[in-house]
């Protein structure tokens, strides 16, 4: 899990989502002004520029889910420290235990959901050399805003 928050924490300092979203209202201005086949093209790029958008928020949600879920078995654990500290029945302790467990094997499965979701948005997102640009400063040649 912490492997997924640092992927995605990355993710989103690096990726200037403002950037894109100037990038898909450029396209969209200069249209009307394109020739066909360049409209075809602009339009796909409108499409894949969008799609960006979308994935950027979903990471952006996960990571939300991921800091909550972290928090929520920090206190978990403090939790059970604190109760193992005021109990005295070992009936008591051992309820407590099972619960725990069964929290636990919640969490698990609630991780386990997670990282799913991410190697599929993983998957899905494409790799930034991909699309011809291998060294930053191409990338930032061609950005006309």
């Amino acid at each position: 899990m912490a492997n997924a928050d640092m992927q995605h924490i990355q993710y989103l300092q690096n990726t200037d989502v403002n950037a894109i979203r100037r990038e898909v209202q450029y396209l969209k201005d200069r249209m009307s002004k394109e020739t066909a086949k360049v409209q075809e093209i602009n339009r796909k790029r409108i499409e894949i520029l969008e799609k960006r958008l979308e994935k950027y928020q979903k990471i952006r949600e996960n990571r939300q889910v991921i800091d909550a879920q972290c928090r929520a078995v920090e206190d978990v654990l403090q939790l059970t420290h604190d109760q193992s500290i005021t109990m005295t029945d070992p009936q008591q302790v051992s309820e407590r235990l099972e619960n725990l467990v069964k929290d636990v094997e919640h969490t698990e499965e609630t991780v386990r959901e997670l990282e799913s979701i991410f190697q599929m948005s993983d998957q899905l997102a494409p790799a930034p050399e991909s699309f011809g640009g291998s060294s930053s400063q191409s990338s930032h040649d061609r950005q006309r805003y």
